[in-house]
C-alpha cells in the first residue's frame, strides 16, 4: 500500500504526570485509499522509497554482480599469504588473532562464521 508522509508530530504522555519524560516522533500518513494515521519514526528503515519491482530488480543486480566480481576475484586456496587472501572475493577479515605457541599462529574472522588459519604467513587451514 502506498502512502505520502504529510507531517511529522512528536507526541508527549509518558509517563502520565511527567508527559514530557517520554517524545515519541510520528509520521502522520495519507494512504492511497484517502485513510490516514500515523506511523511511528522508528518504522522507517521499513519504508521503500521507490516502486518493489524497482528495489527488487536493482538487489538482483547488485548480487549478480557481487557474485561476478568475486568470480573473478577468486577463493582463498591453502599457501596464500595474507595479502594475497585479502585480494580474493572474501577481502579484508573482521578481526583477526594471533597465538604464539611454537610457530607464528593468525585466525582471521569473516562473516557467516567463516575464518581462516595462517602459520608463520601462510594459509593452512579453510573452516
Amino acid at each position: 500500500m502506498r502512502f505520502v508522509v504529510e507531517s511529522i508530530s512528536l507526541q508527549h504522555g509518558y509517563p502520565v504526570e511527567k508527559p514530557t519524560i517520554y517524545r515519541s516522533k510520528f509520521y502522520f500518513v495519507r494512504f492511497d485509499d484517502g485513510t490516514s494515521g500515523y506511523i511511528p519514526v522508528s518504522e522507517r528503515p521499513s519504508f521503500l522509497t521507490e516502486e518493489p519491482e524497482v528495489t527488487l530488480a536493482a538487489l538482483a543486480a547488485s548480487r549478480a554482480a557481487s557474485r561476478q566480481s568475486c568470480e573473478e576475484r577468486g577463493y582463498p586456496k591453502l599457501n596464500m599469504t595474507k595479502e594475497e587472501v585479502v585480494a580474493t572475493c572474501w577481502g579484508t577479515p573482521r578481526r583477526v588473532f594471533r597465538s604464539r605457541v611454537a610457530l607464528t599462529r593468525e585466525y582471521t574472522i569473516y562473516d557467516r562464521g567463516r575464518f581462516l588459519t595462517f602459520e608463520n604467513g601462510r594459509l593452512v587451514a579453510i573452516h
